[in-house]
């Protein structure tokens, strides 16, 4: 599992984003600065904003959250320009 299904998963069975550690803790990382470069990666190609000086404030860009029943959903990446769905991923929390 990637960074980004960590997260996704994690908002699903939480209803919020997860922390520094706990990104660590999920993928097994050496150190939480391997967490930050990665989602700066991730900010980079513009799949997440991380907000400066929040904890918790990873957010996804352009995806939408259906919650199914508790701990499994769907994310939606949806196009605003075309007002279409363009992929969609079931996640098992």
């Amino acid at each position: 599992m990637n960074l980004l299904d960590h997260i996704k998963s994690h908002i699903l069975s939480h209803g919020y984003p997860p922390s520094i550690r706990e990104l660590r803790d999920l993928t097994g990382a050496a150190s939480t600065n391997t967490i930050w470069r990665a989602l700066r990666k991730l900010e980079a190609s513009s799949d997440i904003t991380v907000e400066k000086g929040q904890s918790r404030a990873i957010r996804l860009n352009g995806y939408h959250l259906f919650l199914i029943e508790k701990g499994i959903g769907a994310f939606a990446k949806y196009n605003s320009a075309i007002q279409n769905i363009i992929s969609e991923e079931i996640f098992d929390a």
